[in-house]
């Protein structure tokens, strides 16, 4: 039965490999209660509290050459201010505004700002637990998320040689911020937010089989299938780099499942991978205009239907399980992956081809490490109980990705069971 368990997984990873995950921000936060913190069933359980806080550090961006960059040079290395204002009605504002500039050549600096910034992120999710017959549980996930861009910072890179260079400061990059502001209504300044992340619901199925081989003791088994429901902080279309507490505003159905193994008395491995499918959605959204047009420096919004696909993580975890009393040590490998995304114009003034030439809307990747340190005081889970407590300290390492930001955080998990 488990060769052919294992079999149907790995069909399924490969099935969903070249799928695409749409409408999610490449940021490695905890996005839903992640199995690595589950528990096992003691006898007469019936309710599981947990609390998971995280404090980000450390916020680092990767670009499409999985090179570590500033978070605001993930898409682009440098921001294109002349770029911005092309593609657009000569009769608009903007139009009106580039034809002052009809004369400049973009000579690779002219124009051009190196953005930086930094990203303050902390996080905290609420995850009761419900323990039914047959095996099943109920999982529902509360997510809280606190975030701050600050020392924001747009360095112009144009020279100061040629009369071309001095009417280009001064036309637009010497008042870059008003400029945005003034003709697309976006803010070039740091930003504060807090607000609650998507509701999701799981229904579970977890069950172990004993095993007599002389080195394998034990299988777990388990199954997943949930909702996502969008009551988080939507982006901001008007803020730089605005990121969202959840899918955008997507409803989503999740579903997963694993296998984890025990060796001898102190050894588990396993493996978990978890796809969500996000359905797509109508909002406005700020899109390109022009072919070298930059990712934050977009001026045109206008009402935008997002495909949206599939995402996948993959989990493969060690651990040294309760080596010393009820002391256990996870490392855990997890991988995120997404493809291309799709956009469709519900407008005919703008170029779908265009829009959808966006870098943000192209694949990203992050890989990281989790390692967590977990106190269990039960001894034998046939014992009952009228409450239980349970600790973890973790430290989650990301190294590497593409067209992602990385948080190296830490925090710790509280769970409770009665």
């Amino acid at each position: 039965m488990f060769k052919k368990l294992f079999k149907f997984l790995f069909i399924f990873i490969l099935f969903n490999f070249n799928h695409a995950i749409k409408a999610i921000f490449p940021i490695n936060f905890f996005r839903a209660f992640d199995i690595n913190f589950r528990t096992e069933r003691w006898k007469d359980e019936k309710y599981e509290g947990y609390i998971i806080p995280e404090f980000a550090f450390d916020a680092k961006g990767r670009n499409n050459h999985s090179n570590e960059v500033n978070i605001l040079q993930i898409w682009n290395c440098t921001q294109d201010a002349l770029a911005m204002v092309r593609g657009f009605d000569p009769n608009s504002d903007i139009g009106r505004f580039a034809l002052q500039l009809n004369d400049v050549t973009d000579d690779g600096t002219r124009g051009h700002f190196l953005p930086s910034a930094k990203l303050n992120v902390f996080d905290v999710s609420f995850t009761p637990k419900f323990y039914l017959p047959h095996d099943f549980s109920i999982y529902l996930y509360i997510p809280f998320f606190s975030m701050q861009l600050k020392d924001v910072c747009f360095k112009d890179l144009t020279e100061d040689v040629l009369f071309i260079d001095q009417e280009v400061k001064t036309k637009l990059t010497n008042n870059i911020c008003n400029v945005t502001k003034e003709l697309g209504c976006l803010e070039l300044n740091g930003w504060k937010k807090s607000g609650p992340g998507d509701f999701i619901a799981t229904l579970e199925w977890a069950r172990t089989y004993a095993q007599t081989k002389p080195l394998l003791k034990n299988v777990g088994v388990s199954a997943r299938v949930g909702g996502v429901f969008p009551s988080g902080v939507k982006k901001n279309e008007d803020q730089l780099l605005s990121i969202p507490f959840g899918y955008d505003g997507a409803f989503g159905l999740l579903f997963g499942g694993g296998i984890d193994l025990t060796w001898g008395k102190y050894l588990r491995s396993g493996i978990d991978v978890e796809f969500l499918q996000l359905f797509g959605n109508t909002k406005e959204r700020r899109i390109k205009t022009d072919i070298d047009q930059t990712e934050l420096l977009l001026l045109a919004k206008t009402k935008v239907f997002k495909e949206q696909g599939i995402l996948q993580r993959f989990n493969i975890y060690t651990e040294a399980y309760k080596f010393l009393k009820g002391l256990s040590f996870r490392v855990t490998y997890q991988y995120y992956k997404q493809n291309e995304d799709k956009l469709w114009l519900l407008t005919n003034d703008y170029s779908n081809f265009i829009a959808n030439s966006a870098e943000s809307l192209q694949g990203w990747s992050i890989h990281q490490l989790l390692f967590i340190l977990d106190y269990d005081p039960l001894k034998n889970y046939c014992d009952s109980h009228s409450w239980l407590p349970r600790c973890f300290l973790y430290y989650k390492l990301p190294f590497n990705g593409t067209r992602s930001i990385g948080l190296h955080s830490a925090g710790f998990a509280f769970s409770l069971s009665f």
